[in-house]
């Protein structure tokens, strides 16, 4: 049911759902810093990140016989987790959670600074080694790290093999201690910044990564994406302003799933991260995860200066939070059975036929806050029309329910993918990567299936009874009109008069 929109890398941490509670995501991007395929003849420069001095000392050790995986602490604070598979032979995935991400982004005076952490931090590359160098280096290495910042921590994530574990551990503790932030990562960034909203200018899903998304958050300037001259004007020394007390100190979850040998994880883990200074404890930061949807139903236009002769529109019903998994998994249901009743009653109606996208968004960071989103590409004349019957479909859910076999056909499907998930190492990958930081995460690993199971038409009717009516639908209709041929890029003409 969740599918993304094919938004350029510049909009990554605004994409329209995040990944739900208890569902795999798609594999982590490749890496900022991956090997390419060929190496030119060059003279390898030297890896100095080696040595991090004594190893760390194990403070604790468990075994989490049931979900098969060791949880260790070290006495700096670094938490590591670590399990064995064997679905991808050879392979091994890393990915770390580091300090606060997004919650903690200066957006009131440095807006857009979490994108630009994104956009810059891996291609300034090693303190010791600028990106060219470090490229050199990982030549023929299974080893990488991509760096992203999102909603409440900074993610690093890379794929390796057990002959390159140890060099994967050195790079990820490497790129916490000593980042390069160079130059050359904030011309990077700005190019990609300029690409990226040249894009949006002449895109339709423009408007869903730069005004929608704050709109949804009640104007919360850490949503969405500021102003072109806004994201441009961000610099190096903020980012480093800002991510340097974390890197130093923020707490640190790092987890380890594929085809390892734990006590040589823990051993490598202890001669890299378990090195690093002593880690904080994470706060709470209650005031920061205060969002709401807006309380009153809106209806937006926004135009877009393009040729192309396309539209999008788009229904928002606001939910709740996702903290509460089984509700999340329900509402993740109720979002299955409207992407089906629109497939039946509204793509024949849409170009080509293609159905519109449904997905349901249940935060576990901000408390009540979730919506339903459904969004159609549309031929523009007929836009209001198929707005109002997505909006009308939604609705008559609402009042009559589910049928039982829609219910039964769809959490087949949800059991059967959920099997097939539970053998793959990205799965287990999101199980472990905050098994310290939140404990129910395990359970809601535990309980999956079961819960799956238990959903019922008297669940799913409730939800959309409750957020499903008409009078709760907000909307947003993106128009296209034409751009003249001398106008400049990113000089837009005075829109329509319903334009935003």
């Amino acid at each position: 049911m969740r599918r993304l929109s094919s938004l350029p890398v510049l909009a990554v941490s605004v994409v329209l759902a995040a990944p739900l509670s208890g569902q795999a995501p798609p594999p982590a991007p490749v890496s900022a810093t991956a090997a390419p395929a060929a190496a030119p003849a060059s003279v390898v420069p030297v890896w100095g990140y080696t040595d991090f001095g004594p190893a760390g000392v194990v403070a604790s050790r468990t075994r989490v016989d049931d979900l098969d995986f060791t949880e260790v602490a070290f006495a700096n604070g670094v938490r590591l987790n670590v399990k064995r598979t064997t679905f991808s032979p050879n392979s091994i995935r890393v990915a770390a959670r580091l300090g606060t991400g997004q919650l903690t982004e200066p957006a009131a005076n440095e807006p857009g600074l979490s994108t630009f952490a994104s956009l810059a931090f891996s291609t300034g590359g090693l303190g010791k080694l600028g990106i060219a160098d470090l490229e050199k280096v990982l030549m023929g290495k299974a080893a990488g790290i991509h760096f992203t910042s999102t909603m409440d921590a900074f993610i690093y994530e890379g794929q390796t093999n057990p002959r390159n574990l140890l060099f994967e551990l050195q790079l990820l503790t490497a790129s916490i201690e000593d980042p390069g932030y160079r130059p050359e990562a904030q011309r990077v960034a700005r190019g990609r910044i300029d690409a990226a909203y040249q894009s949006f200018a002449r895109s339709e899903r423009g408007p869903l990564a730069l005004q929608v998304p704050r709109l949804l958050a009640g104007g919360d300037p850490r949503f969405g994406l500021p102003a072109r001259g806004e994201m441009m004007a961000r610099t190096l020394d903020e980012l480093k302003a800002w991510l340097s007390p974390q890197l130093a100190s923020g707490p640190l979850e790092v987890s380890v799933v594929g085809d390892v040998d734990i006590d040589v994880v823990i051993d490598a883990a202890a001669r890299t991260l378990g090195t690093l200074p002593k880690r904080e404890p994470r706060a709470p930061l209650d005031d920061l995860r205060k969002v709401s949807f807006p309380r009153q139903p809106f209806i937006k236009d926004y135009a877009v200066e393009t040729n192309a002769p396309k539209g999008l529109v788009a229904v928002y019903w606001p939910t709740s939070d996702g903290m509460d998994i089984q509700r999340s998994r329900r509402l993740n249901t109720l979002g299955l059975m409207l992407a089906e009743r629109l497939r039946l009653r509204v793509s024949d109606r849409l170009p080509n036929g293609v159905s519109p996208t449904v997905a349901s968004t249940a935060s576990d960071i901000f408390p009540g806050y979730g919506y339903i989103v459904a969004i159609a590409i549309v031929e523009p004349p007929r836009a209001r029309e198929i707005q109002n019957a997505i909006v009308a479909v939604a609705a008559d859910l609402g009042a009559n329910g589910v049928k039982q076999e829609e219910l039964d056909g769809a959490m087949a499907k949800t059991l059967k993918s959920a099997l097939e998930t539970e053998q793959t190492n990205a799965y287990w990958m999101t199980v472990l990567g905050r098994a310290q930081e939140r404990p129910e995460v395990l359970d809601w690993a535990r309980n999956r299936l079961a819960d799956f199971k238990a959903i019922t038409k008297a669940d799913i009717d409730a939800l959309a009874k409750d957020y499903l009516g008409e009078d709760k639908a907000s909307r947003v209709i993106i128009h296209p009109y034409p751009a003249p041929v001398s106008s400049p890029l990113l000089v837009s003409p005075t829109p329509p008069p319903d334009g935003l």
